[in-house]
């Protein structure tokens, strides 16, 4: 019962994904393996259901869970990327109070 909540919830949020990409099944098809759309999707399905990488793979239509595996992981590393750019990016100027 939880395997087919999780495929549901998955579902739903890809379906809601597909329209706000306007994308349809066919172009889902057509894109990459590794598209980085199709990569930020699976993201967000792993993290908000307990689909199998294997279910996910064939579902995106990503190849192998192989495939799936590295998109994520190549994912994960470009996100760890720009959040560790933007915080050194970010300097702080001391402000030196004067007394009254």
């Amino acid at each position: 019962m939880r395997r087919e909540a999780a495929e549901a919830t998955a579902q739903r949020i890809i379906e809601s994904e597909l329209k706000r990409e306007g994308w349809n099944e066919a172009q889902l098809a057509k894109r990459a393996k590794t598209d980085p759309v199709k990569a930020a999707l699976a993201s967000r399905i792993r993290e908000e259901t307990t689909v199998t990488i294997r279910w996910l793979a064939r579902r995106l239509q990503m190849g192998t869970r192989q495939t799936l595996n590295a998109a994520l992981y190549r994912r994960r590393k470009e996100q760890e990327q720009v959040n560790s750019t933007v915080l050194t990016t970010v300097t702080v100027t001391p402000v030196t109070l004067d007394p009254l």
